[in-house]
């Protein structure tokens, strides 16, 4: 049963890929590559489908997936470097990723190799042979590259050292796995998502970032660990999945809502990493790890329309295209998770479904809060990795519920092209905006609010009843900085088990014009209910219900491709005192339509 959705998955995405594959004979600088629909680019790593294809042709027997991966092996020869590095893309000179294309080569031997013809092999050799050395010359204990990469680095070394018989690649798989334990949290996360690598802010944060670390570094550490039998490490590495699920929700997402590379946020994931199934489905002895995987495997499913995977759940019915990213990286991972075979079990809950109330992770200065079927997150995360990146402040960046998904939730505070070649810009630009709850702003053209504050105060208070976060601060610029005449700001949160009480206080407003931006997650095509003193809005199961005293504009329809949502923007304006208050409800609706 289980390996049936997963290959059929894999199929489907497949099927699709090969319809955005080029074929130009008299180009060989494009013959065989894949077409972006989203980006419209050839996106340099879209040779990574190789493994794939040779997969779903051994199994099927059908020989148009073999020929595309062969015109798909032979296009990559256009960007492979004679130093044995692929360049990220034809116009960039990052060659990192040749971890990742090793060891996708490297699965190819290792499961295919008595599939595909002798010459061929030995030309896949020859590559892997390439790309191994040019990873062996490049990323050593003195680089200061992400830790996603050191811990690539050290599975490729591992697995190619196995495979040649390298002693000295070896070698250095173990030093770098060293050094990336050195990078794990006292609670078991994994930082170094960042630039420098172990900075550690004026609140002791540490770059991390939950997509990178479930869908990339984790997966490396456990290949890594199971080639080499590194024991150490593989304790560590199934420490740290038990501790990331923490940030996995019910639904099978990823809460990246605050991480330190969040512009890359899918909701599932992340844009172009590889998937938490190279790490959670391979470890078989574990029921829990076996759930988490299936739980994301099924969120993919539903952002598949098309035979591609989506990069977030609304981008579909918003008209935004899909990046073939997504669906590359992810289908070598489910190549390999097949290969390995899937073991049946019985359903169980996920950690994040019986966690205790209030949980703390010092690294990202971040409280997950569970009150009855609320799950919360707050943060005053700041770590600066970007201009207009995570939010902060003691904003809510995930407000998650089960009947109806994400109420709130937070992507980056100002959409921009980070990496160029690994993201995609939306044609709907005046609709796209930030989703985070946020207290705002403006002095001419520049946006002042209290998501930009690295400095916010959060404490947090628990009583049998309720959950008390308050978070005090000062509304600031995306380069964090404040006023000349500061506006600061209070919030005092209120969870309870039927409702989220939020109360704000504005402080030194000087007749300045504040709002309160309040997105809804929800789509276009579920309308509102305004009534007097309060907005409703429909889901298939619930209607979330918005009350406040204070004067509100017409709800606004917004979108963001970060984490890929739509929503409903409220304005909500304070009081004369420069107060307001919100609260949050949901109403559950029963089958016959009759509401709860």
């Amino acid at each position: 049963m289980r390996k049936q959705i997963y290959f059929n998955l894999l199929k489907t995405w497949l099927d699709a890929l090969l319809k955005y594959q080029l074929s130009h004979e008299n180009m060989p600088e494009t013959d065989g590559a894949l077409l972006c629909p989203a980006c419209m680019v050839v996106h340099g790593r879209c040779h990574d489908a190789v493994y794939p294809l040779i997969y779903m042709a051994e199994q099927t027997g059908d020989p148009k997936y073999l020929k595309a991966a062969k015109k798909l092996f032979a296009w990559a020869e256009h960007l492979l470097c004679d130093n044995g590095g692929f360049y990220n893309d034809a116009q960039s000179q990052w060659q990192g990723i040749t971890a990742f294309s090793a060891v996708a080569l490297y699965d190819i031997l290792r499961f295919h190799g008595h599939f595909i013809d002798a010459g061929w092999k030995a030309e896949i050799e020859e590559r892997l042979r390439q790309n191994s050395e040019w990873v062996y010359q490049n990323i050593d204990l003195q680089s200061t590259i992400n830790i996603n990469y050191l811990a690539a680095a050290a599975a490729v070394m591992a697995v190619s050292g196995k495979y040649f018989k390298r002693e000295d690649y070896q070698c250095r798989a173990g030093e770098l796995a060293q050094l990336c334990r050195q990078h794990f949290t006292e609670d078991a996360l994994i930082f170094g998502e960042g630039s420098p690598r172990q900075e550690i802010t004026p609140k002791g944060c540490r770059p991390v970032d939950i997509g990178y670390n479930v869908e990339e570094t984790l997966p490396s550490l456990l290949l890594y660990a199971q080639t080499a039998g590194d024991q150490e490490v593989m304790a560590a590495v199934k420490e740290s999945m038990h501790r990331h699920l923490a940030f996995m929700l019910p639904d099978g997402a990823w809460d990246n809502s605050m991480g330190s590379r969040s512009f890359k946020w899918t909701y599932w994931g992340s844009r172009t990493s590889d998937g938490c199934q190279a790490a959670y489905a391979l470890c078989h002895e574990q029921a829990v790890f076996q759930e988490a995987a299936d739980r994301n495997i099924e969120l993919y499913q539903k952002c598949t329309h098309h035979g591609l995977l989506y990069g977030g759940p609304d981008y579909f019915v918003h008209g935004e295209k899909p990046c073939l990213h997504h669906s590359i990286c992810h289908a070598k991972v489910l190549a390999t998770v097949l290969n390995h075979g899937l073991p049946e079990f019985s359903g169980l809950k996920l950690p994040v479904e019986t966690a205790k109330t209030v949980q703390y992770f010092k690294a990202l200065d971040t409280y997950k809060i569970k009150k009855d079927q609320w799950y919360i997150t707050f943060t005053g995360y700041d770590h600066p990795y970007m201009k207009g990146g995570h939010a902060s402040g003691g904003a809510i960046t995930m407000l998650w519920h089960p009947l109806t998904g994400p109420v709130m939730l937070s992507g980056m505070t100002e959409y921009q092209l980070r990496e160029p070649h690994n993201m995609q810009l939306s044609r709907q630009s005046k609709m796209h905006q930030s989703l985070t709850f946020r207290l705002t702003y403006y002095q001419g053209q520049t946006e002042y609010s209290s998501c930009e504050d690295f400095s916010v105060r959060l404490t947090v208070a628990e009583t049998p009843d309720q959950v008390s976060v308050k978070a005090e601060g000062e509304l600031k610029n995306s380069h964090h900085d404040g006023l000349a005449d500061p506006i600061r700001y209070q919030l005092d949160y209120q969870c309870y088990k039927d409702q989220i009480k939020i109360n704000g206080r504005l402080l030194n407003v000087r007749q300045r014009e504040v709002e309160v931006i309040l997105p809804i997650i929800g789509r276009h095509t579920q309308a509102f209910i305004r009534q007097e003193k309060e907005l409703i809005f429909d889901r298939v199961k619930a209607r979330i219900r918005v009350f406040t005293d204070q004067q509100i504009a017409e709800p606004e329809p917004v979108f963001s491709l970060v984490p890929g949502f739509e929503a409903w923007k409220i304005k909500i304006k304070p009081d004369q005192t420069d107060e307001f208050a919100v609260t949050i409800k949901i109403q559950e609706i029963k089958k016959e339509g009759k509401t709860l």
